[in-house]
């Protein structure tokens, strides 16, 4: 009897421990990446390890995913940058200016990093506080969260050609339809 409740204690200690150990070092392992839209399907297809996408930009994604992942679809000829080699250390957030006249505003004075530079906005990183003070300065700021997102069927990439294919359309089936519809 001793040894069944010993061997069910270890049973539950393995249960418990060993899985959160494996997946406290994919997150040890992950860098804090932007990724094109146009290439986030065949990046989640190929990718050695997972990629977790965080917030969907202009043209492309911020995503977290490990090293190797992240130099194997460097290689596979992907534009791939890494924004953060130590992510989630403090908050990120995308700021922007709030119009075209305030250019002069600067973020590195509220205490913010800059990750990346857009046409018209950036990814900063640094504490509440300084987030905060962007917007005390008037910088708009959307916070970006540790929270996975669904990527969108729309971002598949085409084949190549697709769009010189020529479709053919029978005319005549919709302009009668048009006809039945319309008083003219």
């Amino acid at each position: 009897m001793k040894t069944r409740i010993t061997f069910v204690i270890s049973l539950v200690i393995c249960l418990t421990v060993v899985p959160s150990a494996f997946s406290q070092s994919n997150v040890a392992d992950e860098v804090l990446i932007t990724i094109p839209t146009s290439d986030c399907v065949e990046a989640l297809r190929i990718a050695p390890n997972p990629i977790r996408f965080y917030q969907r930009l202009v043209e492309s994604y911020v995503a977290g995913t490990t090293r190797e992942s992240f130099a194997y679809l460097k290689k596979k000829g992907m534009d791939v940058v890494i924004l953060d080699n130590l992510p989630w250390t403090e908050s990120y957030a995308i700021a922007s200016y709030p119009h075209a006249f305030a250019k002069h505003l600067r973020i590195d004075e509220a205490g913010a990093r800059v990750l990346f530079s857009g046409s018209d906005f950036f990814i900063v990183e640094g504490s509440a506080v300084a987030i905060d003070e962007l917007r005390k300065r008037g910088f708009v700021c959307v916070e970006i969260e540790r929270v996975e997102i669904p990527v969108d069927a729309s971002t598949t990439r085409l084949p190549r050609g697709i769009g010189q294919l020529k479709w053919k359309r029978d005319h005549g089936v919709v302009d009668s339809l048009i006809s039945l519809i319309s008083d003219t």
